[in-house]
């Protein structure tokens, strides 16, 4: 049995980055999410960030290698 996917790491490193890039705390309204394609050659993310109040949400999404 297999406990460590590589596939899942990859997604779960690039949401971490996207957090660590905004330098975001427990209280900040952000999201991403990540997917690594089954061959594991190209990843895909979505993101977005909010203010506090919820007034204004910008979001991204990108894809590579």
């Amino acid at each position: 049995m297999r406990l460590h996917d590589p596939l899942a790491s990859a997604a779960v490193t690039a949401e971490r980055a996207f957090n660590a890039r905004l330098q975001a705390g427990c209280q900040t309204p952000l999201g991403a999410y990540a997917t690594v394609s089954p061959g594991g050659d190209a990843l895909s993310m979505r993101g977005f960030v909010a203010s506090l109040d919820g007034a204004q949400m910008l979001e991204a999404e990108t894809a590579g290698p």
